[in-house]
Parts: structure tokens; C-alpha cells; sequence
């Protein structure tokens, strides 16, 4: 009976993650997440069909290929929080090292203990504790990535998959990365429970996928007639009103210069409820991520500052605190990153074309005016 058990909870698991895995490549095969998901699917199955073998007679080879596959879940899932939760980030190559490490040091000891790994001795804390340690630490990691500003993600979607994925996704890494810890002390019925979580796991996730499918709604509601000519008026003079309103807040209020600043401020300080602020500045300005918004601000505040020759010899520590980062690093690489230069090179360059400017139109002593701040995402 407990066998029965075991196997039906095995097939339901690998339907689930069918499932998942038909989903995404369906519905995302273009991008890199959706195929980031569907191997993540796989991993998951290897790991089922890994535990499911056990010590079944000629299964040595297969189980360790599905063994290979379990052991990159750790790493894919590290990759899948940082697409989904990160911005053009970039990942970098000793990432790469560690997991070409870590999988070469589980495959030489499975080459050299074939019957299965010892449970005491310098092997079993290389070849087990070890990079089964460092992929529980990128797993943590990959969590702490789904978990860290949430609150200032304004793609209502991802915000609400957040919390599911960092609860599921956790739980199904951590029993994965438990299991080789307690290896000798599985039985059956430690399998069966596994092999359940995975199953309950994956369904939790797959149903919040759904939900938040942008498809869904259409499917499941009727569509709903356009708006008229006059509606749409009125909605743009609304939103150009409140991209005054959050203008004036930022700037004239100077709230950016606010290290602590949260998107809840500043709807406390306009008197919006949040989520209307929230899915204004996503699909009105084009901003994912509420700090973008502000670094824009600040680093165009900066760059003014760096402009003007009464600050010239101002250190551009001082601008950056002033104008709300605690950081000088950080300052320099968002400067960077929106200007294409350093705040040095910057201020240089400014500098020389105000020489050449004033050689080359002598006697007009005019500033050069310069536009209003635009918070439209360019």
C-alpha cells in the first residue's frame, strides 16, 4: 500500500510539472525565463524519477543522470530570481565557476563511489556536505532576491508572485537540498512526503500563475465595451494632473533627496491610495521599479548641480548625500548608468563646453536654460 501510495504521488507530482513546464514554453517560449522554467520543471522531475529508482537493479547510470539534473535546480532557480526579480541584471561569470565546481565535485563522487556516497569521512564532507552547503546558501540567496524590494516593484503581477514564490519555491529547493543531507536516513516514507510537497508545491504555483495570467481574465469574463472619446479625455487630463502632482511632490517638495523615500510616502503625501499610484507610474511612465523613478529624478538633479559653475568646487560626495544616496558608489554607478559617464568626466566635460561656448559667443553672459525635469521613462 505504501508503495501504491508512493508511486501515485510520483505521477502526480511529474503531471504538475508537465504542466508547468508545457505552460511557460507555451506562453514565454520567446523569452529567456520561460525556458529558464521549463528546465527548472525537468530538474524537478530528475529528482523525482531519481528517488523513485533508488537502488532498483541497472538503474546506477540513470539515476545518476537524473541525479545531475536534481543537483541544477539550486542553480536555476538563483537564475530565475534574478530575471524575474532583478532589472537588466547581469550575471556574473564566477557564478558560472561555482556551479561548474560544485557540479564536478558531485559527478567525481559519484564516479568514485558508484555504490553511493560514505556517510562519515573527509568524502562525504567533500563530495556531500560541501556543495550540498554551498547550493542550500544559493538557494537562500535566490530567496532573499524574490523577498528584497518588494515594495517598491510596480509590476502588479510580479509583486503578487512574490510572496508564492519565494514560499513554494523555497520549500521545494530546501527539501531537495535536505534530502542529500539526510540521504541514508530516507525511507520509503520520507520519499512519499517529499515527492508530496514537490506535488503540493507546484500546484500552489501553477494556480497562481494562472490566475495572474493576463490571459485568464479574457477567458474567463466577458469583454467589456471600449471607452468613448469623452472618457478617454477626461482619463488623460487625470493623468496629466497627476503627473503634476507627482512632479511637484519630487521635486518642489524635494522628497528624492529622502534616502528612506518609499512609493507609500508619497502616496501619504498626495493623499492617493497606493495601488493607484503604483499602476500610474508602471503604465503611465514606464517605470518597473519605483526606484528607477527616483534615480532618474536625483541623478538629473545631480547633473544640473554638476552644471553649475558656483558648485564646481563642491566634492560630488556632498551632491550625492544631498540629493538622497547614501552611497557614494552607488551614486556613481546609477550616474553611470542614466548619463553614460562618471560625475567626474561629466562635471570635466560640462566644464570644457562652457569654455567653448563663452570663446565662441563672447559677451553673452546668458545661462543656457535648461528644460524641466522629464519623469517619463526614456
Amino acid at each position: 500500500m505504501t508503495d501504491i501510495l508512493f508511486l501515485i504521488t510520483c505521477a502526480l507530482a511529474v503531471s504538475q510539472l508537465l504542466f508547468m513546464a508545457a505552460s511557460y514554453l507555451l506562453h514565454y517560449r520567446k523569452l529567456v525565463l520561460g525556458r529558464l522554467m521549463g528546465l527548472f520543471s525537468l530538474g524537478l522531475m530528475s529528482y523525482i524519477f531519481m528517488v523513485a529508482l533508488g537502488d532498483s537493479p541497472g538503474s546506477a547510470l540513470t539515476t545518476r543522470i537524473f541525479r545531475i539534473g536534481a543537483m541544477l535546480t539550486p542553480a536555476l532557480l538563483w537564475v530565475i530570481s534574478r530575471h524575474l526579480f532583478q532589472e537588466n541584471a547581469r550575471i556574473h561569470p564566477v557564478f558560472w565557476g561555482m556551479v561548474t565546481t560544485y557540479i564536478g565535485i558531485r559527478i567525481t563522487g559519484l564516479t568514485l563511489h558508484p555504490e553511493g556516497l560514505p556517510t562519515t569521512g573527509i568524502d562525504w564532507w567533500l563530495f556531500s556536505i560541501l556543495p550540498q552547503t554551498a547550493m542550500a546558501l544559493l538557494a537562500a540567496h535566490a530567496i532573499y532576491l524574490a523577498a528584497r524590494n518588494s515594495a517598491d516593484d510596480l509590476v502588479e503581477p510580479r509583486r503578487q508572485i512574490r510572496v508564492p514564490f519565494v514560499v513554494i519555491m523555497g520549500m521545494i529547493v530546501m527539501v531537495i537540498v535536505l534530502s542529500g543531507f539526510i540521504s541514508p536516513l530516507i525511507n520509503n516514507d520520507v520519499r512519499t512526503i517529499y515527492v508530496a510537497l514537490i506535488l503540493l508545491c507546484t500546484l500552489a504555483l501553477n494556480i497562481t500563475t494562472f490566475r495572474l495570467h493576463e490571459d485568464a481574465s479574457q477567458l474567463i469574463f466577458p469583454a467589456t465595451r471600449a471607452d468613448n472619446v469623452t472618457s478617454l479625455h477626461a482619463r488623460e487630463l487625470s493623468n496629466n494632473a497627476l503627473a503634476q502632482q507627482i512632479r511637484a511632490a519630487l521635486e518642489t517638495n524635494k522628497l528624492y533627496a529622502d534616502p528612506q523615500l518609499t512609493i507609500g510616502d508619497l502616496a501619504r503625501t498626495l493623499s492617493r491610495p497606493e495601488y493607484i499610484l503604483r499602476r500610474f507610474i508602471n503604465k503611465q511612465l514606464g517605470y518597473r521599479n519605483f526606484n528607477q523613478l527616483l534615480n532618474k529624478c536625483r541623478i538629473e538633479h545631480a547633473a544640473q548641480r554638476l552644471r553649475n559653475v558656483a558648485e564646481k568646487r563642491l566634492p560630488i560626495s556632498t551632491i550625492a548625500m544631498e540629493v538622497g544616496y547614501n552611497s557614494l558608489s552607488t551614486f556613481n554607478k546609477s550616474f553611470k548608468q542614466l548619463q553614460g559617464m562618471t560625475p567626474s568626466e561629466y562635471r570635466t566635460r560640462y566644464a570644457v563646453d562652457i569654455c567653448v561656448g563663452r570663446a565662441a559667443d563672447a559677451g553673452d553672459d546668458d545661462e543656457p536654460a535648461h528644460p524641466p525635469l522629464d519623469m517619463a521613462r526614456e
